[in-house]
């Protein structure tokens, strides 16, 4: 019997988002001034899309890609896990509704109001997939 659609891209997101909430901080390219930085948010078809990355390295080269001047995109607001989704909720009043992982590496995205279902699945260690 073959997988639906989709499952198996499924479950690869959803094992980088396991990962992802393993680390100790995530890194976000930073906007606004060193007193209240917040995360470099974009809109992507008409949606507010903030861009979480596992690594700075990873951050810099997106912000690098993006066209950013090479100071603004070194500038990167280092969150520990534990206060990520608290920080990100926040962003919804605003109109940002969707996080995306590792732009233009793992591409791992989902719904901001879906982000606390996803760190508490996230805590389930073992994804299988029937046969």
């Amino acid at each position: 019997m073959s997988e639906p659609s989709g499952n198996a891209e499924s479950v690869a997101q959803l094992a980088a988002w396991q990962d992802a909430f393993g680390l100790e901080k995530w890194f976000f390219i930073a906007r606004g001034s060193d007193e209240e930085p917040t995360p470099f948010a974009m809109q992507i078809e008409e949606r507010g899309v903030v861009a979480t990355f596992t690594s700075p390295e990873r951050a810099v080269a997106f912000a690098a890609a993006s066209g950013l001047p090479e100071e603004e995109g070194r500038r990167l607001l280092a969150v520990p896990v534990d206060r990520v989704t608290d920080l990100l909720m926040g962003y919804m009043e605003s109109g940002v509704d969707t996080l995306v992982l590792d732009p233009g590496t793992q591409d791992a995205a989902l719904l901001l109001a879906a982000l606390p279902h996803v760190k508490k699945l996230a805590a389930i260690r073992e994804v299988i997939t029937p046969e």
